[in-house]
């Protein structure tokens, strides 16, 4: 029993300062304020784009626990929120993920362009208060803020001029839309990520209260 216990309370210790240190290491990244609202239709409130350090792609940038420096204005979560959830995304060309499936989402042309639109179901983004449009291309992407979410299930854009292609020095084509959203429940797709520590502090919990019980009986 000591010999377990000696074993498993540093191990779950390690765990636990593991989680801590990774929360503690969140990127910051900063807007170089070359985006625009006028980037697509609709009254998108605000954008953010042209990240630095170069992100490669939305997914490497966590939307609720990295630090964002908006001309100065710094905050915890992108636009200030720390309950984005990604619904999904249709690639150009590629078509959608399960996501993007459940939304209906379609982003078009889709050979990829620097200019076109996008459509989703009527209605699809109802339940949420918030929604974020991503445009991807090239090594970099904008996030666009919705503060009416019927306005995000359609619209019209064009990629933002800091988006170029990195052999040519012109403005690239969109590679990807995203969406993501805030204040609903459960995403059309059925998906809610995890932090990425979650597991591994559940199963250290599990195992120190296995200690615990262990000790209980041998008193």
């Amino acid at each position: 029993m000591n010999i377990l216990k000696k074993q498993l309370i540093p191990a779950v210790a390690a765990l636990a300062l593991s989680t801590v240190a990774g929360a503690a290491s969140a990127a910051t990244w900063t807007n170089e304020l070359t985006c625009s609202v006028t980037d697509v239709t609709a009254n998108a409130a605000d954008c953010f784009g042209s990240l630095s350090p170069d992100p490669k792609n939305d997914n490497k940038v966590d939307f609720n626990s990295d630090t964002f420096d908006d001309d100065g204005t710094i905050t915890t979560g992108l636009f200030g929120y720390t309950d984005w959830s990604y619904l999904g995304k249709d690639d150009t060309p590629g078509g959608t993920d399960a996501g993007g499936a459940a939304l209906g989402l379609d982003a078009t042309p889709d050979g990829g362009a620097t200019s076109g639109g996008w459509d989703m179901t009527d209605g699809i983004l109802s339940q949420y208060s918030q929604v974020i449009i991503v445009l991807k291309g090239s090594t970099d992407f904008a996030a666009y803020l919705y503060n009416v979410v019927a306005d995000a299930e359609s619209g019209t854009f064009v990629m933002p001029s800091f988006i170029k292609d990195n052999t040519q020095d012109k403005q690239h084509a969109l590679s990807h839309l995203s969406v993501y959203a805030r204040g609903g429940n459960t995403p059309p797709g059925g998906v809610i990520p995890l932090p990425a520590g979650l597991p591994l502090m559940l199963s250290a919990l599990g195992i120190g209260g296995l200690i615990a019980r262990r000790k209980r009986k041998a008193a």
